[in-house]
């Protein structure tokens, strides 16, 4: 689907990371972000929020 519109070394990579995603290679359960942050991330939907508020 992506041959012919985008550069073919870029949807391989595309590929290769939706085949990651798809099967949980890219799942990061590290607290290195808490640690760094010295408080838990906000969530996808808390940060929306915020910005939307």
């Amino acid at each position: 689907m992506l041959k012919g519109n985008v550069p073919e070394q870029l949807a391989d990579m595309l590929a290769m990371t939706q085949m990651s995603t798809r099967e949980g290679n890219l799942v990061n359960d590290s607290s290195d972000l808490e640690m760094l942050l010295v408080r838990k991330p906000a969530t996808v939907k808390e940060a929306l929020q915020h910005l939307l508020a």
